[in-house]
């Protein structure tokens, strides 16, 4: 105690000195990589070079994300970059234990943090309030001398817990972490991805390397690396589990933690390295939900996919869309769900679906009342996708008259439910295991097969028609095991595997037979015809199709009726009859007028085209693929119209009217591309291909944009390759014209790139190399000179045959002969194809050519009628006369 000059008293107390910990951050994760993006992100949240901002005072920075995603991985990461890069001055780090039975409260993190910022422990308030003003305190104080501290907080699990740990001054930062996102703090949320899987593979590599730099396990097989990596959902913590598994165990090779990573029900078990374990994780998020939200949780995990609609997850629990959403959200917010905000769905990781399946199944075995839930639960659900499904089957029917649906109430809405559903619908046919489960699915192969085959979903349609068969095995429903023949046959036709095809439509033809289902009989046979003509079998095609017509007469099946003569007529072009075609035809268009369906009857004049160019009458081929053209544009039937414009154009450049081509051509890529874009189908159309190669001939034979046409007949090429089954005529056009577009391109920069995509898709063909302009003696030159000599010794030989008296047709013979081996006539075999996706195999014609730069030479020859003037020429010329015994 001090007096001063006035009589008052100064009392001041000397706190005792204490240790501070302003560098208390746990060292940088080893290993640490694939987060360049997340980390760099993070640090701009940080940056506290705008702190005079009074908007940024006291910022917080709060990343979330799923259990094991490496939330705090990429906080120490940032917390040390950012220490690194003088952004801060010191570090605090407290852990919050917020998923633990006993979470720390935010007066036991005050307290931890004071005593880093070096307040001894007598010094340290009792109450939340002092020690909150104590740490704003300390933090302005250090604010005042120019100091940044970055306060991480790892482990919230409330907002509650960490809003008294914000700093009160704009120089420091607070970092949390957490597996719910908070929206009531204040903060700026950062939502962690899993890896992408190229990072997830480097995850992989760099921790085995770690433990040995000569560890090249995963680089030596890096496709298996691949599906390890897709096994662990990307998911930092499963790959680090899956890598400490191989360091320990050095004889074990990738493909056998994989192999036992490939059952989700049992993947979690393996998914544990005596230390860490991703059920252990999830077993600390899932112990905080409430009831309401466990129960939700364990049902959605009953989902045959892995995303979810709030219709769907409503339907699956009983509950009104409205009820259940609520609930969806707040589990969304704990990151054991994943919201698709555009889409109305949910989506939910793989690993945690394992668990919430394991949750499921252990609350069922201990509660039989809830697994009787979940089957009324999972059936529900079942039913609701089949009925739903057939709904919008109704929106695909052709027939106009047909019935629609009130589901949707568009095509468009019904063709989107079922693009964002089928992963669900395919999951659902699979994974039946009840009776009732599998009554319920085998009505999807009838309802979905016009949508798969429409989008190109091939492999899911065998899928399906695989599960539905043997479904139907199980339950011994005879006619719905031959439906799913069906459609197993007709994915298989179109797959071009002929001989498969073949042997499933002729079960499904036997059974129908059996069961004297005769609708499905003619359905069949149908299928079957059309296989034939894809394989260009017209006779068996043709028997198919009548017995077909005969069946859908009895049956009274107009559309079914007129079906049959469009196919028969498509056979019967095969084999050149076209007085039958014609008739089959009329026959076919009489029915849809009558009907009303202006669009099968476009299909049917287009067919007209086709079979009126085959017989070379391409003026009227002409007028009805325009006709068919204009229909389906009134209609706004885009692909349908693209196809008639491709026909068309092939029709053009065969009546060489290409100016005509070119433009008619042009026009049907556009519409091509614009119904690409509207169908969203993956699979691209064989009209868009063709219609691309049309284009790609009517620029070659303009000669005004080779480069141009090099592009295009590069992307038709490509989508032959993405389009399964295409016909081999089609496709070998295509290359035909290729080669000759490479023949005719030019040299330079420009060109170079669509040259080597063009000979990576053509594979090893022949082609001359680029032609130099200013070389005298190029390739071209010096074979046209060669040339020359050669019809010159001809014509000498002609002249001294002549003076012989040698026959007239012996004369013609040797001069045929003379410039055919000249190469001045030339007999080319090419495939020719009329741009139809209705015909099938590689129909070759023969053309002759000539070689024009000849011309000239072999007029100046012709000139010489003293052919001693030739000198070595004429002595050539007459000892080949000789030798042919024509002189």
């Amino acid at each position: 105690m001090v007096n001063n000059t006035t009589g008052d008293v100064n009392i001041t107390f000397t706190e005792p000195a204490a240790p501070t910990a302003l560098a208390s951050l746990p060292p940088a994760p080893a290993g640490f990589t694939g987060r360049d993006r997340e980390l760099a992100e993070l640090l701009e949240a940080l940056d506290t070079s705008s702190s005079g901002n009074p908007a940024r005072q006291g910022v917080i920075v709060s990343v979330a994300g799923l259990p094991g995603v490496g939330k705090t991985s990429l906080a120490l990461a940032a917390g040390h970059a950012g220490c690194d890069q003088g952004r801060f001055d010191g570090t605090l780090f407290v852990d919050l234990h917020g998923y633990d039975e006993t979470p720390l409260q935010s007066s036991q993190a005050l307290e931890r943090l004071l005593r880093g910022l070096g307040v001894a422990q007598e010094f340290i308030p009792r109450t939340l309030e002092e020690r909150q003003g104590l740490y704003h305190s300390r933090l302005s104080a250090l604010a005042a001398e120019g100091r940044r501290v970055l306060v991480v907080a790892d482990n919230a699990s409330r907002a509650e817990q960490v809003r008294p740990l914000r700093p009160a001054s704009g120089r420091h930062r607070l970092l949390v972490t957490s597996r719910d996102t908070l929206p009531t703090l204040g903060a700026r949320l950062l939502d962690l991805p899993v890896l992408s899987p190229e990072a997830a593979v480097n995850l992989l590599d760099t921790a085995l390397r770690t433990a040995d730099p000569a560890d090249s396990r995963i680089s030596q097989d890096a496709t298996t690396a691949q599906t390890l990596a897709l096994l662990c959902g990307y998911l930092p913590l499963a790959l680090q589990i899956s890598a400490a598994r191989l360091i320990t165990d050095r004889g074990r090779q990738v493909a056998g933690l994989a192999a036992e990573l490939q059952q989700m029900r049992t993947r979690l078990e393996h998914l544990d390295d005596g230390e860490r374990a991703m059920r252990a994780s999830f077993d600390l998020s899932s112990r905080h939900l409430s009831a309401p939200l466990t129960e939700t949780f364990r049902l959605l995990a009953l989902n045959p996919g892995s995303d979810i609609s709030t219709e769907a997850a409503a339907v699956l629990t009983d509950q009104r869309p409205d009820a259940i959403r609520p609930l969806l959200l707040e589990l969304a917010q704990t990151h054991l769900l994943e919201q698709v905000p555009t889409q109305d769905r949910w989506r939910m990781h793989d690993l945690i679906r394992a668990y919430a399946g394991e949750q499921a199944d252990a609350y069922g075995r201990s509660h039989p009342q809830a697994k009787c839930l979940y089957e009324r639960a999972r059936r529900r659900l079942l039913e609701h996708y089949t009925t739903s499904a057939e709904a919008a089957g109704t929106h695909l029917d052709p027939n106009p008259s047909a019935a629609r649906s009130p589901r949707f109430g568009t095509k468009e809405q019904a063709v989107e439910w079922l693009d964002a559903e089928l992963p669900n619908l395919v999951a659902a046919s699979t994974g039946c295991r009840s009776p009732e489960q599998q009554r319920i699915i085998l009505r999807l192969p009838r309802v979905l097969g016009s949508y798969l085959n429409m989008s190109g979903h091939l492999d899911e349609w065998l899928t399906i028609s695989q599960a539905a068969r043997q479904a139907a095995r199980d339950v011994g429903d005879r006619d719905a095991e031959a439906v799913a023949l069906e459609g197993y046959g007709s994915a298989l036709g179109i797959l071009r595997r002929e001989h498969e095809a073949n042997e499933a439509l002729e079960h499904a033809l036997e059974i129908s037979r059996t069961t004297r289902n005769r609708e499905l009989e003619a359905l069949v046979l149908t299928d079957v015809g059309n296989v034939a003509i894809g394989f260009n079998k017209a006779e068996r095609a043709l028997d198919c199709h009548r017995q077909a017509l005969h069946l859908f007469k009895e049956l009274e099946d107009q559309y079914g009726e007129a079906a049959a003569w469009s196919n028969m007529a498509q056979a019967l072009i095969q084999t050149d009859a076209s007085d039958d075609v014609f008739d089959a035809l009329n026959h076919a268009d009489h029915i849809y007028r009558r009907l009303g369906d202006e669009s099968r009857s476009a299909a049917v004049t287009m067919t007209r085209g086709i079979a009126l160019g085959r017989v070379g009458r391409l003026d009227e081929a002409i007028t009805c693929f325009r006709t068919a053209a204009a229909t389906w544009h009134r209609l706004g039937a885009n692909s349908q119209e693209a196809m008639a414009l491709g026909n068309l154009s092939w029709t053009l450049l065969h009546a060489r009217r290409n100016k005509e081509a070119l433009a008619v051509s042009c026009s049907a890529v556009e519409v091509s591309r614009r119904a690409a874009q509207e169908s969203g189908s993956h699979v691209p159309s064989l009209g868009f291909a063709g219609a691309l190669t049309a284009y790609a001939e009517a620029l070659y034979r303009s000669r005004k944009n080779l480069p141009q046409a090099a592009a295009a007949v590069n992307e038709a090429l490509s989508l032959f390759e993405q389009i399964p089954g295409a016909p081999a005529g089609n496709r070998t056009a295509a290359r035909f014209i290729a080669v000759r577009i490479l023949q005719g391109l030019g040299g330079g920069r420009k060109n170079a790139l669509i040259r080597r995509q063009l000979e990576a898709l053509l594979g090893p063909v022949l082609t001359p190399p680029v032609r130099r302009r200013g070389r005298w003696l190029s390739r071209h030159r010096v074979v046209t000179l060669f040339q020359s000599a050669w019809v010159a010794v001809v014509w000498c030989g002609f002249f001294h045959a002549r003076q012989a008296d040698t026959s007239v047709w012996l004369l013609i013979l040797y001069c045929t002969a003379g410039l055919v081996v000249t190469g001045f006539i030339r007999f080319r075999a090419y495939p020719w194809t009329d741009g139809s996706p209705g015909q099938v195999g590689q129909m070759v014609r023969m053309r002759i050519g000539c070689m024009p730069r000849l011309l000239p030479v072999l007029t100046l020859i012709a000139s010489l009628s003293v052919p001693e003037l030739l000198g070595p020429f004429n002595t050539a010329g007459a000892a080949l006369a000789r030798i042919l015994g024509l002189a």
